[in-house]
């Protein structure tokens, strides 16, 4: 596809953008209670199939207990 000039050797870029959605939840649920306080409810779509649904699923409870969020 033209991404990267080698496989072998790929940009930083590249590998910068392989971070899965467990490690960022987090941080994603804090900028969001942030933007928008007032928020009564947050979803989470999740691939019940993925390989990592529910360490995903788990991490965003965990988070939002955290912050004050029910599950």
């Amino acid at each position: 596809m033209g991404l990267v000039a080698s496989l072998a050797r790929p940009a930083a870029i590249s590998r910068a953008s392989t971070l899965s959605a467990v490690e960022t939840n987090a941080k994603r649920l804090e900028l969001l209670t942030e933007l928008v306080p007032q928020a009564r409810a947050i979803a989470l779509l999740v691939n019940p199939n993925a390989w990592n649904a529910e360490p995903t699923i788990r991490d965003a409870q965990e988070a939002g207990a955290r912050r004050g969020c029910s599950s």
